[in-house]
């Protein structure tokens, strides 16, 4: 019905549209004609709902029908909607154009949403509702479209940078950082601190003219920051030829390494927020002297906890535009911090406590800067990323330039014999060769590791440290029953004596010196 052009003459308006005559319907449509088009959606999912075994947890609206929020100036100039504005008792035509639309969709939806028991559970949003900077409905009265999540609405702007010169700013209906920017503040001051923005990092016929994986993942944890919870990932196959799907199925898997760095602050993401500056405004990135460093931050509500967040970002695939990491120096909450970024991104989890202890450490290590199919191997821990809680008192951080400076740190964690730490991982290649557990630790005593393998424990061992005062590597062989493929989990914990871990890294490579950085 929205695309039907024979309805009633009055129901139509007339525009330019970026320099093209346009005719669309306008906001005195019916909301019962847009409740036929939901009725025939209702219809379509039926008979798809006959033969799905499972229940639809989200449905997604693309969201892009008339009338749109560009019509803004040409409504001002129409008899029709002049009146009915005027009749509504409404001030603000950014207001009345919301509630217009807000109801268009509402009879649409519902009509499907509430009309099929079968998505009962199911949420729905639609496309690009969010708080953007141009041709937006307005945010606080357009959200409720949308079905709540966590008691809160979650913003759907398309983030689609396409080329790594736009990463920054944005072009036409490519949007970089700076859309996203302007759209957080306002979600977020609407107290919306989640988001799921749709993302591509381009489709171009060349795809060496996309951003590439490094630059992107780095780009996907500072949305992760300001709080992405999750992304509508696609990608924009137009016209034939079309690309080899191996030239871009990399893009539907970053989302989950960013993702996986998420998990590691959920406490954060749900129970914290950005930072506000004097003015009560959301700090969605923090200014830095070089334009190719983006730097984001979230605190938690009730803690001195922060994740920080900081990519360096190029303006192009030339390799040689710029190194793939530098040391920044930012302020975050009135504080002066140190620390480095990498193109693929690095996120740190900045800790104080009421003692006046802090610690500082690196949350994704491991990841690095290429396409995933040439990642290491290894399997690289931080000791502190433990899939088991590590209490404060066993957690410590050494800063050789000082305080507020981690441009050269080492964070440790401290082993104690009632404390067992875990760290779990899945190895998917088949190969059966034996491998090692390399140790970067310091102090004295003995250790207990232990390998489990889908649960059960398949080899354990108490191992006698070298004393050391200084960061070693300590190499232990596992016997070749540890090999394989599937879910394995890594167990370590003191049996006497005092000993600090940095790192664990099981790897078949003989010598420290070849262990990834």
């Amino acid at each position: 019905m929205i695309y039907n052009k024979n309805l009633n003459p009055s129901w139509y308006i007339d525009f330019d549209f970026y320099g093209h005559p346009s005719r669309e319907i306008k906001f005195n449509f019916p909301d019962s004609l847009c409740k036929i088009d939901g009725t025939v959606e209702k219809y379509y999912l039926a008979r798809v709902l006959k033969f799905l075994k499972r229940p639809i947890n989200l449905i997604n609206e693309n969201g892009e029908e008339p009338p749109g929020a560009y019509l803004l100036d040409a409504v001002q100039k129409d008899k029709d909607m002049i009146r009915m504005k005027d009749s509504m008792k409404i001030d603000s035509w950014e207001d009345f154009m919301a509630i217009r639309k807000l109801s268009l969709r509402v009879a649409y939806a519902s009509a499907f949403m509430n009309g099929l028991p079968e998505l009962k559970d199911a949420r729905f949003s639609f496309y690009t509702v969010e708080g953007g900077p141009i041709d937006r409905f307005k945010w606080s009265i357009m959200k409720k479209c949308m079905s709540p999540r966590n008691g809160i609405y979650y913003s759907t702007p398309d983030f689609y940078p396409q080329w790594p010169k736009n990463w920054k700013l944005w072009q036409g209906p490519w949007h970089g950082w700076s859309w996203i920017e302007t759209g957080r503040k306002v979600e977020i001051k609407d107290g919306d601190y989640l988001f799921s923005p749709f993302i591509a990092a381009g489709w171009s016929k060349k795809p060496s003219e996309d951003i590439r994986p490094g630059q992107w993942l780095g780009l996907l944890k500072c949305l992760g920051t300001v709080g992405a919870e999750f992304y509508y990932t696609g990608y924009f196959s137009l016209s034939f030829p079309f690309i080899n799907p191996s030239e871009w199925t990399w893009q539907a898997a970053m989302p989950s390494y960013a993702q996986a760095v998420t998990s590691r602050y959920e406490d954060v993401l749900r129970d914290g927020n950005v930072l506000f500056d004097a003015d009560g405004q959301p700090i969605i990135s923090y200014p830095v002297a070089d334009p190719h460093v983006l730097i984001t931050a979230r605190k938690h509500n009730k803690k001195e906890k922060y994740v920080i967040c900081g990519t360096f970002q190029p303006f192009s695939n030339d390799s040689g535009e710029i190194l793939e990491k530098r040391i920044v120096t930012v302020k975050i909450d009135k504080q002066m911090l140190s620390f480095e970024v990498r193109r693929q991104g690095s996120v740190y989890i900045y800790e104080k406590f009421a003692d006046g202890k802090t610690v500082f450490y690196q949350v994704d290590r491991w990841h690095e800067n290429a396409h995933p199919d040439y990642w290491s191997h290894d399997f690289s821990f931080e000791a502190e990323t433990s899939d088991s809680p590590v209490d404060a008192e066993n957690l410590f951080t050494d800063s050789k330039a000082g305080t507020g400076d981690y441009s050269d740190f080492t964070t440790s964690v401290r082993l104690s014999d009632n404390k067992t730490y875990a760290y779990g991982f899945c190895r998917r290649d088949s190969s059966a060769h034996p491998s090692y557990i390399w140790l970067r630790y310091k102090g004295k005593g003995n250790i207990k590791l232990a390998f489990k393998y889908k649960g059960k424990t398949g080899w354990d061992v108490k191992t006698k440290l070298k004393p050391s005062a200084s960061w070693t590597w300590y190499k232990i062989p596992l016997p070749l029953k540890c090999a394989g493929t599937g879910e394995k989990e890594l167990q370590i914990s003191s049996a006497d004596g005092t000993v600090f871990l940095d790192k664990l890294v099981v790897s078949e490579k003989e010598s420290s010196k070849d262990l990834q950085d």
